[in-house]
């Protein structure tokens, strides 16, 4: 799950059903692994670290979009002037990303995990997404279509094990991508004779 322990979810549901009111996912890096975390929680918050400012341009826009808040850390030392150029620039690029009439507004703040500093303010967003979009119904929502994506991301894995796994089904996807690619077979023939390989069935009709 590019990154992201197979059993994460299940794990944060164990968590909820054993009462606990917080649950913290942690990933590293920038990649595939923040797509599937933002699918699986109510508050998604991007943490950046900048030294001269211009390790941040390579940030996804998909990435800022996702975002709660945003937080620059290791705001502190000489770093901090930094911190500060980028939190502005960042604030301005999510003016452009979410509209003016948007129900919530993606803050970007600095924090220094170091000398924690600013960690009580991005709580503090945490709470104040809560107090806007509970009332609406809106976490419910939300994760009742998390709970529809998680079955299909399941449902794909297991058929991506499928092809994968077994080495029949490996050479056979292989010829017939091949098949496809070349223009000697139908894309929808390909599908069917992949699906039929694993044993799902019909593809669905051309």
């Amino acid at each position: 799950m590019g990154g992201v322990a197979r059993n994460t979810r299940e794990v944060m549901v164990t968590c909820e059903a054993a009462g606990y009111e917080v649950v913290l996912i942690e990933t590293v890096g920038v990649g595939q692994s923040e797509t599937v975390v933002a699918d699986m929680v109510d508050f998604f918050l991007v943490v950046l670290i900048t030294g001269a400012g211009g390790d941040l341009r390579g940030i996804k826009r998909g990435l800022m979009e996702m975002a709660d808040p945003v937080a620059i850390n290791k705001a502190e030392g000489d770093n901090k002037v930094h911190a500060e150029r980028a939190c502005a620039l960042y604030q301005n690029a999510m003016r452009l990303v979410h509209p003016a009439d948007s129900p919530w507004n993606p803050p970007v703040v600095t924090c220094s995990a170091v000398r924690n500093t600013g960690v009580d303010a991005i709580w503090s967003q945490a709470l104040k997404h809560r107090a806007r979009f509970e009332p609406t119904g809106w976490f419910e929502q939300h994760r009742r279509a998390q709970r529809c994506r998680w079955m299909w991301d399941i449902v794909n894995e297991y058929i991506d094990r499928l092809l994968h796994g077994r080495p029949e089904i490996r050479a056979i996807s292989t010829q017939v991508e091949s098949a496809v690619r070349s223009g000697s077979m139908t894309a929808a023939d390909g599908a069917e004779t992949v699906l039929r390989a694993i044993g799902i069935g019909e593809a669905a009709p051309s």
